[in-house]
Formats: C-alpha cells, structure tokens, sequence
C-alpha cells in the first residue's frame, strides 16, 4: 500500500474523529463491506455505497455523538489496517460506548474497493509478521515495539532474551543461517486470537548439516501487543506453556488455520 493511501486514510479518519462521516468519495461505487457481528446481528456482506450507508445507519440508529479516535495505522503491505476507537453515547440511555475496531482497507486507485470489520485486528498484525518472518524479510520490523522482548526457546539459545529491534533481527539472521541446519523453511498452520496476545503455530522443518537427516519441530510463537505492535514475543515446544503465556482461553470465533 502507497504513502499515499495511508495519507487518504488520514483523512477520512480526521473527519471521522469530528463525527463527520460524509465522506462518500473514498468509495468506490462497487464497494464490497464485510461486516463483523460487533455491527450486524449475523454476520454479512453488502456491495455498493447504498447498501453500506443503510447499514451505518442502521448501526448507529440507537447511538448519538459518534465519533473514531485512532489509535494506528498499520501498512500490511497490500492492505492497510486502521485500528481505532468508537466513541458514542446511547441515544436513549445517555450511556458512554468506548469499543476498539480494526479496518482493514483495500485501495486502488484511491478509493477503497473492500473494507473489512476486523474484530480480531492483532491476528491481521500477527498474520502479517509471520509472512514476512517466512520470507525471511528483516527490513520491515516496524511491526515490533523499538524496545521488543524476544525470547526464544531456552534449549536453542545462549541468552535468556534479547531486546529491541536489532537485537530480535540479529537473532534471527543467526538462526537462519546457522551452520546445524540446511534449508531451514517456517510455515504457519494456525493463528489464534487471546485479546492482547496471539498464538502461532509454526511448523520448522530442513535438514541436518552434519547428517543430511530430516529435521522437524513445532513451536508456538506469543506475540503480546500494546495499541498494535508487537512488544514481547515468546517461543514455545508446549502448547500448554504458550497458553499460560497468552493469558489463557481465546475469545470464541478468533481463529485463523491452514493445513
């Protein structure tokens, strides 16, 4: 995604921060919403600005002072992802409403042609590490806090942990190109939702540089987030353990898995 989308987004999040949500031109006329249950009793798709006006709308029917604080916006590559505050007062009761969402926003040309009502807006975040951490990219580490905490699995390491930016890519460009394994791959077979952390389940496999034998291994990966970034990431053999970490059982419905 462009600069220059983000700065579009920018925009339309100003006048969103000030309740002004006339800002029908960022659309495109084909626009497709997926919205989450958080909005729609059941969760649905409309196509076009019509049906999704009618569904904000609807959405805001009971709610007066509306209005979205940002709290980040994050470059998925492809996609951006808005993650933002929505606060309001009931129009009945005159209660304060204070709700967390991420939009995760596909442009071209401009104008959005998909919005997504991500409830889940951490896994977006995770998801996207973990691909670049497969490639092996090391240059895109703005996803991380600048004072991350990583700690490995303590068998496969000389230090407990290591801090920041530079100290987890440092790792992980030794790690990868260590001399005890050959054709070192990492895929990602599931990623799950626990609030402010998530969980991946990585599978590592390559070869023995010594016995040219098949190696395998599976770890869970925590991310722990604070306002989308990620500031402390764990490694684990047991799920259990990863769990522990995580902070227990996830949120029903926040799951990601791949075969």
């Amino acid at each position: 995604m462009s600069r220059a989308d983000v700065e579009t987004l920018e925009r339309v999040y100003a006048r969103w921060r000030e309740g002004d949500f006339a800002a029908g031109e960022i659309f495109h006329p084909d626009v497709e919403v997926i919205w989450s249950p958080k909005v729609l009793d059941a969760s649905g798709v409309t196509r076009g600005v019509e049906p999704m006006a009618s569904t904000v709308r609807h959405w805001f029917v009971g709610l007066q002072d509306v209005r979205f604080e940002v709290e980040r916006f994050v470059d998925l590559g492809d996609r951006v992802l808005v993650i933002a505050i929505m606060h309001a007062r009931g129009r009945d009761s005159g209660i304060e409403v204070a709700e967390r969402y991420g939009h995760m926003w596909t442009l071209r040309d401009g104008r959005a042609i998909r919005l997504q009502d991500t409830p889940a807006p951490n896994v977006a975040i995770a998801e996207r590490f973990m691909e670049l951490s497969r490639a092996r990219d090391w240059s895109r580490l703005e996803l991380l806090a600048h004072d991350v905490v990583y700690r490995p699995i303590a068998e496969i390491t000389e230090a407990e942990e290591y801090r920041g930016r530079e100290g987890f890519r440092r790792y992980m460009e030794d790690f990868f190109e260590s001399e005890w394994v050959q054709d070192l791959t990492l895929d990602v077979t599931e990623v799950r939702d626990y609030g402010d952390a998530v969980i991946a389940r990585v599978r590592l496999a390559g070869r023995g540089s010594a016995s040219d034998l098949p190696f395998g291994a599976r770890v869970f990966v925590v991310m722990t987030f604070r306002q989308g970034l990620i500031v402390r990431i764990e490694d684990f053999l047991d799920r259990d353990d990863a769990v522990r970490a995580a902070g227990g059982q996830p949120p029903s419905g926040h799951r990601r898995e791949s075969v």
